[in-house]
C-alpha cells in the first residue's frame, strides 16, 4: 500500500531499518552485523512482538527464526496462520548479554529501542499487537513487575494507539509448555481473531465487561 508521498509501508520500514542501523549509540552497544530489526506482512493484521533476539536468530538477523520460530509458526498454521500472514519484531533489536551470558533485557533497555518498535506499529498499522510473553508485556507497558500471564491472557489493553493482548513466550512453547499449553495459545490466537473482527460498539462493549470483571 502506497501513500501519499508514493512511498509503500515496505519503504519505510527499510527507512526505519536504515535509521536504526546509523544509531551510533545502538551499534556501539549491538555492533552492526547483531541487529534483529523484525520480518514479515507489512500490511498484517497481527504483530507480534518478544523482548529480545535470541542466539539463532542474531546469527541470522532474522526475527522469530531457528527451532522456536519453526515450531512457533509450526503452531500458527494448525489454525491456519503461516509467517507470510503476520509481522513479528523484538522490543530490543540485539541480543542482550552480561559477561558474554544471554539474560533478559531490564526495563531500561526495553525503553531504549522502543521508539523503533512503536514506529514499526504505526507503519504497519496492525488490527492488533500481540505480546508473547510477561516480559515483552512489562516492556511495552514500561512495568518492571506484572501479574501472572495467566491473570493477564484474554484481557484487551492499548499501547502504541493500537489494542494489545498477551499470550505465551514462543521459547516456552517450544522447549517447556505441554500439550495444554498449546491449546491455550491457538485459544487464545483464535479469540484474538474473533476480537478483531468485532465491530467498534462490540469492542468497547467487551471492555467495559473486562474492567467490571477485574
Amino acid at each position: 500500500m502506497a501513500s501519499k508521498q508514493g512511498k509503500s509501508r515496505v519503504d519505510f520500514l527499510a527507512d526505519l531499518r536504515e535509521d536504526m542501523l546509523c544509531n551510533s549509540k545502538l551499534r556501539d552497544k549491538a555492533g552492526i552485523e547483531n541487529f534483529v530489526f523484525g520480518n514479515g506482512n507489512p500490511n498484517a493484521d497481527l504483530f507480534f512482538v518478544y523482548e529480545a533476539p535470541g542466539v539463532e536468530e542474531e546469527r541470522s538477523r532474522f526475527a522469530m527464526s531457528g527451532q522456536t520460530g519453526d515450531f512457533f509458526f509450526s503452531l500458527l498454521e494448525k489454525i491456519g496462520i503461516s509467517r507470510n500472514d503476520v509481522y513479528v519484531a523484538p522490543i530490543m533489536k540485539y541480543r542482550v548479554k552480561s559477561d558474554f551470558i544471554p539474560r533478559p533485557p531490564t526495563i531500561d533497555e526495553m525503553v531504549e529501542c522502543l521508539p523503533i518498535l512503536k514506529r514499526q506499529i504505526e507503519i504497519v498499522k496492525p488490527k492488533l499487537v500481540i505480546a508473547l510473553g510477561t516480559t515483552a508485556f512489562g516492556g511495552l507497558m514500561g512495568e518492571n513487575s506484572t501479574p501472572t500471564i495467566k491473570d493477564l491472557r484474554g484481557k484487551v489493553f492499548k499501547f502504541c494507539n493500537r489494542d494489545l493482548m498477551i499470550t505465551y513466550h514462543a521459547s516456552f512453547l517450544t522447549h517447556y509448555a505441554n500439550a495444554t499449553h498449546h491449546h491455550q495459545f491457538l485459544s487464545d490466537i483464535t479469540k484474538a481473531i474473533k476480537y478483531i473482527n468485532l465491530t467498534p460498539l462490540q469492542k468497547i462493549l467487551l471492555t467495559l465487561k473486562q474492567k467490571l470483571l477485574g
